[in-house]
């Protein structure tokens, strides 16, 4: 239905399709313009819903009434840091009596600790729990064995050899058994070594084994079809090009030498194949 009047003033909208007939008679209408802003003292127009929360006529003026409370009113505080009274505003959430004591306050509490590789002295933060003072001696405690990677081969203590060592593979169990029976002094991962890539990049090495009767490093590698992971192979060949004795044995040659010298039978608990009945031989505690 069409609506011949204002609905605020009453005047005649002729033919004019709206409800008011000019701006300032919809905002008299809309809201309420009795209400003065407390920074300025200048009326402003309001919602009649909002009229009873509203105070300022902007926001500038609301942040220039706050500037000014903060600066009327100000209390005394004691500085969580250095315990030294200072003045601030009153709702002021201020805690430290300045950026120095402030930042003091943030730094992170750092104790002393000695790398468990270089046995250098370095600081860590508190709650951190490291055990190495850079990543360079990190990567040469996983080389030595000493962080536990994880591994896909059965990695563990092994009950029945009683040396201490945590091997990473059943085939470095074997080849361990193996040279216990010939009665053949060997060494787990004795030393580890320093290869520079092509690229310039720094790696760690540590062979699987070292047999001082022989005076030979030994790395024992099950050879994949597709040739990857061979990068301890690549490393090998460096340090062969640098007169180190070393060799590389694989999985498939030293079990067909087991198996052609009839030792399956005669060493005990090779885990070959077998790994449901040499179940029980690793375990992850010592």
């Amino acid at each position: 239905m069409k609506k011949d009047k204002c609905e605020n003033c009453n005047n005649s909208l002729g033919k004019l399709k709206r409800r008011f007939c000019s701006s300032d008679c919809k905002k008299k209408f809309v809201r309420e313009a009795n209400l003065l802003c407390e920074n300025c003292g200048i009326g402003y127009y309001k919602p009649a819903c909002l009229k009873s929360q509203s105070r300022f006529c902007s926001r500038k003026c609301q942040n220039r009434s706050q500037a000014r409370n903060n600066t009327l009113e100000k209390e005394a505080r004691i500085c969580e840091s250095c315990s030294a009274a200072f003045v601030c505003a009153k709702n002021s959430k201020r805690r430290f009596c300045g950026k120095s004591c402030s930042g003091m306050a943030q730094r992170i509490k750092r104790v002393e600790c000695v790398c468990e590789i270089c046995e250098k002295k370095y600081s860590r933060i508190e709650t951190y729990k490291t055990r190495f003072c850079s990543r360079d001696c990190q990567y040469e405690a996983q080389s030595k064995g000493i962080i536990k990677t994880p591994s896909a081969g059965r990695a563990g203590y092994r009950t029945d050899l009683s040396d201490g060592n945590y091997y990473k593979s059943s085939l470095e169990a074997d080849f361990a058994r193996f040279c216990k029976f010939i009665n053949l002094e060997y060494l787990y991962e004795e030393k580890t070594f320093k290869i520079s890539d092509s690229d310039g990049k720094t790696r760690r090495y540590t062979p699987d084994f070292f047999l001082p009767d022989l005076n030979l490093y030994v790395e024992l590698k099950g050879i994949r079809k597709d040739r990857k992971y061979e990068k301890n192979v690549t490393c090998l060949e460096h340090l062969k090009s640098k007169k180190v004795p070393i060799t590389l044995i694989e999985m498939k040659v030293f079990y067909y030498f087991l198996k052609s010298e009839n030792l399956f039978s005669k060493i005990e608990n090779l885990e070959h194949r077998s790994y449901k009945r040499t179940k029980g031989l690793a375990t992850r505690a010592c």
